[in-house]
C-alpha cells in the first residue's frame, strides 16, 4: 500500500473512532414543551409527525432517533376520573397491561413509572396543571436506551 493510501486509511479510522467517541458522550440539549416543562434530550433526536389517531389519544409529541429505533411519545390528557397523583397511581396499578408501577420524585414532581410489556413500552406519568402528562419510551427491552430514559426523566423541569 502506498504511503498516501495508508495515510487516508489512518485518517478514516481516526474519523470513525472520533465519531464513535462523540456518540458516546451522551450530549443532550434542553427542550421546552409549550413552556410548561422541559427535558434534556439526546443530541441528534428528531421530531416525527403525530398521526391523527395518536393525536385523538392525546399524543402531542413524537420524538426519537432519526431511524425511529428509540422513541419518546408525550401524551397529555384531561381525565375527569383522575384528580390527583394518588388517583393516577391507583389507575395505573389497576390496569392489567401495566406492571411494576412505582412512585418516584423528579425535581419535586411526583411521577408513577410503569412498564407495558405487551407493548414493549416503559412510561412515567404525572398530574401537571390538571392534566395527566405521560411519557412513553419505546423499546422497553433496550437496556442501554432505558439507562438514557432515566437520565431524560431526571432532567424533567416544570415551569414555575
Amino acid at each position: 500500500m502506498t504511503t498516501m493510501k495508508k495515510l487516508i486509511c489512518a485518517l478514516l479510522a481516526l474519523c470513525v473512532c472520533a465519531g464513535c467517541a462523540l456518540a458516546e458522550t451522551g450530549a443532550t440539549f434542553p427542550l421546552w414543551f409549550d413552556g410548561e416543562f422541559s427535558l434534556n434530550l439526546p443530541e441528534g433526536w428528531v421530531s416525527f409527525p403525530v398521526s391523527p389517531a395518536d393525536a385523538r389519544a392525546g399524543i402531542q409529541y413524537a420524538l426519537g432517533t432519526p431511524g425511529g429505533e428509540r422513541c419518546l411519545y408525550i401524551q397529555r390528557q384531561k381525565v375527569a376520573k383522575i384528580e390527583g397523583f394518588g388517583a393516577l397511581k391507583a389507575a395505573l396499578e389497576a390496569r392489567e397491561d401495566c406492571s411494576k408501577v412505582q412512585e418516584l420524585a423528579l425535581n419535586g414532581q411526583a411521577f408513577a413509572s410503569f412498564i407495558m410489556p405487551g407493548e414493549n413500552v416503559s412510561g412515567c406519568a404525572t398530574v401537571l396543571d390538571g392534566a395527566v402528562l405521560t411519557f412513553l419510551f419505546q423499546p422497553q427491552d433496550d437496556s442501554d436506551y432505558i439507562m438514557s430514559v432515566a437520565e431524560i426523566m431526571a432532567s424533567f423541569r416544570a415551569a414555575q
